[in-house]
């Protein structure tokens, strides 16, 4: 079978000067011709270790988003059977993951010779075994001409940066933010209302599956250190109110937990420089942030130095 020469133009990110090949997740889109007008549509993903995205059968139970691909509705393209896919390393579980890269396969079929476009989206989610990133959405739109040695790929646009570059450390991040979110009845609550105490401001989300193994050691230091001057403030970059709501109720949350708007133009979370969840900034009685992404036993650590326990 011949191969169809495709042309690939890269989605601009808002970050200008950033390497392609330095992305957590990027996406080689290519098409084999199978029949006069038959073609296997393949959307490869590489992946950059240690990072992984999920299967398109991963369980939401089991804290994962699955890779989701959307296609169009075209009166001109009928699509074969469900899109396949295969991966190169793949974990097991409810939370089923592909290492390094996967390859998925949609076969489809023109009614007619016309020049014709087809429009996608897919969405996924990149996460290690420590973090994850904002799902991400990227749509594409590939092009059938009456040559039927020519088509094209264009990459529409895409809803997050996954930059690695993203994720280094802001050293510099001395004073911490000021901030005003919603808790789940709609009241309003600021930082401002917990000056002078040790706060540690946690971000998460319902669908991150490390941030909700970490939710327990949060627990065990909140219950240890809250009568010694000591509080969390969870702030969920969740985009469904209800999904937050039940991981909340779930994972028996004790202290004040918020929703950062998602929406707006400047989001806490932006402020903040997060990047991937969990992320944690410890705040001292003074506003200023004295130490960052406490995880596990850090965090006991930490608080046990601050108050000589």
């Amino acid at each position: 079978m011949k191969r169809i020469l495709l042309l690939v133009l890269i989605v601009m990110t808002d970050f200008l000067g950033i390497a392609q090949n330095n992305q957590i997740v990027s996406w080689k889109i290519d098409t084999v011709k199978t029949g006069p007008l038959t073609y296997d549509l393949k959307m490869e993903a590489t992946v950059k270790a240690p990072w992984h995205i999920y299967t398109q059968q991963a369980s939401n139970a089991g804290l994962a988003m699955p890779t989701q691909i959307s296609f169009k509705e075209n009166s001109n393209i009928e699509l074969i059977d469900a899109t396949k896919e295969k991966g190169i390393e793949k974990g097991h579980g409810q939370s089923s993951y592909y290492s390094k890269g996967a390859i998925f396969t949609q076969s489809l079929r023109l009614k007619s010779k016309e020049k014709t476009n087809l429009s996608f989206t897919i969405q996924y989610m990149a996460c290690t075994n420590a973090m994850c990133l904002p799902p991400k959405k990227e749509t594409f739109s590939i092009s059938f001409n009456t040559d039927p040695s020519v088509a094209s790929v264009v990459a529409l646009k895409s809803s997050t940066n996954d930059s690695l570059a993203l994720i280094q450390e802001e050293d510099d991040i001395k004073q911490a933010s000021a901030f005003t979110l919603k808790d789940a009845r709609d009241k309003e609550h600021s930082l401002n209302e917990f000056s002078g105490k040790y706060v540690l401001v946690d971000f998460w989300a319902s669908w991150c599956k490390p941030c909700r193994a970490e939710n327990p050691n949060a627990i065990k230091a909140y219950k240890k250190f809250k009568s010694k001057n000591f509080e969390i403030i969870s702030i969920s970059l969740d985009k469904n109110k209800n999904s937050w709501m039940k991981a909340v109720k779930e994972d028996s949350l004790p202290w004040l937990n918020l929703l950062d708007e998602t929406n707006s133009e400047s989001t806490v979370a932006d402020r903040y420089g997060v990047v991937t969840v969990p992320a944690n900034f410890l705040i001292d009685p003074d506003g200023k942030i004295i130490a960052k992404d406490l995880k596990g036993e850090k965090l006991q650590t930490k608080l046990s130095k601050i108050f000589k326990n």
